[in-house]
């Protein structure tokens, strides 16, 4: 009951004010923990990788795990072109024994 009130009261007073929203995170982890370092550095990364990148924190970290992802299939690729290259190979070197006996 504490929460819903307390984001009912979050949206009155946030209402229509998108450069206070970057406190919503924080503020929501004081309620929820009571740790004021722990919401004070969220709010510092959260500012620092928006300055670095110009990125939000979720659109930086859902943009670097569909490149990991891309990567990941890439290596899935190679490793099966890898498969196919030494059964061929296999298969060759079988034909040439079998050929000299």
């Amino acid at each position: 009951m504490r929460k819903i009130i307390f984001f009912i009261a979050i949206g009155v007073f946030l209402n229509s004010c998108a450069q206070y929203s970057s406190f919503l995170g924080p503020s929501y982890t004081i309620v929820e923990t009571g740790n004021v370092y722990q919401a004070a550095l969220s709010y510092q990364s959260n500012t620092l990788v928006k300055q670095k990148t110009g990125k939000d924190t979720f659109q930086h970290a859902s943009e670097h795990a569909s490149i990991l992802i891309e990567k990941k299939n890439k290596q899935i690729n190679l490793d099966e072109d890898l498969i196919a290259l030494i059964e061929t190979s296999i298969k060759e070197t079988r034909k040439k024994i079998i050929s000299k006996k």
